[in-house]
This record gives C-alpha cells, sequence and structure tokens, in this order.
C-alpha cells in the first residue's frame, strides 16, 4: 500500500503470481502421488487410499484458489482490482493485503455474511 488507503496493483500481483506458483508447484506433486500405484499390502494400501482422497480434496482447493488468483491477475489487466463488484467503491488496502483475491469491500461482505 503505498498510503495504507489504495492498494499498490503491482506488488499484489507479484504476490498473486508467486502464489499461483506455490499451488502450480503443489498440483505436481499431487499428481505425482495419486500416479502412485496402490500397495498390494491391504493395510498399505487402505492409507494410500486415504491419502489419495485427501491429495484430491488438496487438488480441489487448489484449483479453486488458482481460479481466484487468475481472476484477480485479470482484474489488475482490466483495471478493475480494488473495485468493489457490489457497490464499485475501492476496496480497503488492508482487506486486500490479507485477502488478494476479494472481490468486495468489507462493508459489502460484511453484508452477505
Amino acid at each position: 500500500m503505498k498510503d495504507g488507503t489504495t492498494p499498490d496493483r503491482t506488488r499484489d500481483e507479484e504476490r498473486l503470481l508467486a502464489w499461483r506458483d506455490e499451488i502450480l508447484e503443489r498440483e505436481t506433486r499431487i499428481e505425482a502421488e495419486l500416479d502412485q500405484p496402490v500397495s498390494a499390502d491391504f493395510s498399505d494400501a487402505v492409507t494410500e487410499r486415504e491419502t489419495h482422497g485427501v491429495a484430491e480434496r488438496l487438488g480441489a482447493i487448489g484449483m479453486r484458489e488458482l481460479a481466484a488468483i487468475d481472476a484477480a491477475l485479470e482484474r489488475i489487466r482490466l483495471g478493475t482490482y480494488g473495485i468493489c463488484r457490489e457497490c464499485g467503491d475501492p476496496i480497503e488496502a488492508a482487506r486486500l493485503n490479507a485477502m488478494p483475491t476479494t472481490t468486495e469491500c468489507l462493508e459489502c461482505a460484511g453484508a452477505h455474511g
């Protein structure tokens, strides 16, 4: 935040891109885990299937995160990043700092909550 009230779009874009890279790396590890053959040992196979279930849920979360990040990057590109989709007012810089993919100001988010 340059003055504490307006978002620093360059910094936010860098953070979003770094976060995106982390998620893609995690997704690669998850895919590698899911590609492993299941053990012939019954107890090991049960544990592996449970692990695969967790990995699949993490993968789904990662895909939602990627979609939110890509949408935020698109808003930066279009010049609408930091503008509340509900009321059209600026989103508080502190809120964007905490949640760089948010699309609503604190007031509008509270109205839904």
